[in-house]
């Protein structure tokens, strides 16, 4: 049977869920991190530079996330700022990071950081970001979220307009939507009243879908809950997130959250950003129907919709 989840969205029968994070992610997380290390030991980027016998602009470009990280980098800047206890287990994730499956790479054009358009930057980011996640918190006001779909409600969706990226987006989402299966990160799903009662694409479509959601919600790594609609239309003024924690492993990372705009998806590392997205998820949270009357009401919403 399965176990509870804790009320913050966190893994249920209390067992880690281990994810190796993909090397863009790695990267992410230690530049972050040895920025923050460099910043509490007083130095800055020169004079770390002259520390660890390199060129200023290298240390920039490893903080500012525009090279991948490399052990030889993590040997130095750790040595020099007087952590070495951290080299052996950051190099070590670092190694293991190289090895995590990437199941887009032949799906995504291969550019430069600087030929990326912004929109193409972000996609490649959040695929790499779900496929390390442990745990995903995803809110949705409008639609049923995207990594849920099912193929007839996706096409449905696309009815209304193609969204940037459309054809690549859409050869990216089966895949997108397998690493829940093959992962099973720790999923909680918050959906407003509204998206179960929206027909998109008419009653068949949306049965399908909300019959679907049901299915998922039997997963031993999976939590739906309903946001009624009396409180959930101050909350959509606020829009969709998704908000996603990495591996333990990776010290100190604030999470990341995911917001699709019209024109493409914006993304926050920031931890005071992060920490509001999370103050956000607890209020909704705070109001949300049960897991158990959610998927009665979701049950509700089908036995409603007119036959065909």
């Amino acid at each position: 049977m399965p176990g509870e989840r804790s009320g913050d969205g966190s893994s249920r029968e209390g067992l880690p869920v281990v994810v190796t994070p993909t090397h863009v992610v790695t990267s992410d997380w230690f530049a972050m991190r040895i920025r923050t290390l460099r910043e509490a030991s007083g130095l800055t980027p020169d004079q770390l530079a002259k520390a660890i016998g390199r060129s200023p602009q290298s240390v920039r470009h490893f903080e500012a996330r525009n090279r991948p990280i490399n052990t030889a980098y993590v040997e130095d800047s750790l040595g020099g700022l007087g952590h070495g206890h951290l080299i052996e287990p950051y190099t070590r994730i670092v190694d293991r990071s190289k090895q995590a499956p990437l199941w887009w790479l032949d799906a995504i054009p291969k550019l430069t950081k600087s030929q990326k358009p912004p929109a193409l930057e972000q996609l490649e980011l959040l695929v790499n970001f779900e496929a390390s996640a442990a745990s995903l918190r995803i809110y949705a006001p409008h639609c049923v979220p995207d990594l849920v779909q099912t193929p007839a409600y996706t096409a449905a969706l696309r009815e209304f307009g193609e969204p940037p990226l459309g054809p690549l987006q859409a050869s990216l989402l089966p895949g997108r939507q397998g690493v829940l299966a093959q992962n099973e990160p720790d999923v909680h799903l918050l959906l407003d009243d509204a998206v179960l009662r929206r027909a998109v694409g008419g009653p068949a479509v949306l049965r399908e879908q909300l019959a679907h959601l049901g299915s998922l919600a039997e997963r031993h790594h999976v939590t739906v809950q309903v946001l009624p609609s009396a409180v959930a239309a101050q909350a959509a003024a606020e829009g969709n997130f998704t908000l996603l924690d990495l591996a333990e492993e990776l010290e100190h990372d604030p999470g990341a959250v995911f917001v699709r705009t019209a024109a493409d998806w914006v993304h926050f590392r920031e931890p005071a950003k992060v920490g509001a997205y999370r103050a956000r998820w607890a209020a909704l949270l705070r109001d949300a129907l049960t897991p158990a009357d959610s998927l009665a009401t979701i049950g509700h919403a089908a036995r409603e919709l007119p036959a065909i």
